[in-house]
């Protein structure tokens, strides 16, 4: 009897094969193509990446020796690995050479696709306060006001309220421009201990004294 039994669930389990057999040998076939498909990727990326950093390694030697070739590997850095952190350190650098030879129209561009397209937030907080200044070297102050409007961050929030004081100040906003430059203070890791912002602080205090008397 415990034979017949061995038998009739051999039979059960020969039936199941073949109607469930190939669908299980399908499943088994897509995982292992899956895990090679991510295995793949996984090493193209590394490849990508490790791309990407020697590429702009290249770009760092190119710095000191040579503008023309560093501006030429930082836009092919930019363009070619778009989507890394490279490409907004190459970003930045493009921007502080356009903005050195007083191209502010160029340090604009190459700022604000950090700010649309970088995959860091903090170069993107970078990114948006340079491009700040650089609106109001092109007397854009309007502009330069917008660009760093709503933005919130506690890691910024003293650059931030730096620059707003600054562009205030420019527009002969004295009070709010005061106001910011003490919110910048009081934000600021170096607490009491930042001349400039202190400096800039006292300098309104004094002028504003002035202008009372």
């Amino acid at each position: 009897m415990e034979h017949l039994h061995e038998e009739e669930q051999l039979e059960k389990a020969k039936e199941w094969w073949n109607k469930n057999g190939k669908l299980v040998i399908g499943g088994i076939i897509v995982a292992i193509v899956a895990a090679l498909s991510v295995q793949t990727w996984l090493q193209n990326q590394r490849q990508y990446m490790a791309m990407a950093s020697a590429e702009y390694t290249q770009l760092l030697t190119y710095m000191d020796e040579d503008k023309v070739k560093a501006k030429g590997a930082a836009d092919a850095i930019t363009t070619d690995y778009a989507d890394t952190l490279y490409a907004s350190l190459a970003a930045l650098f493009s921007a502080k050479l356009a903005a050195d030879e007083n191209d502010w129209a160029g340090a604009s561009t190459k700022l604000q696709w950090i700010t649309d397209n970088g995959s860091d937030d903090g170069i993107r907080h970078i990114a948006r306060i340079r491009l700040a200044y650089v609106l109001m070297q092109q007397n854009k102050l309007d502009e330069a006001l917008a660009i760093i409007s709503g933005e919130e961050s506690d890691a910024f929030k003293s650059e931030y309220a730096e620059v707003r004081g600054d562009i205030l100040l420019a527009k002969g906003d004295k009070a709010g421009a005061r106001e910011s430059y003490v919110q910048a203070l009081s934000a600021s890791s170096l607490q009491g201990n930042n001349r400039l912002l202190q400096v800039k602080i006292d300098d309104l205090a004094t002028k504003n004294n002035g202008a009372s008397k």
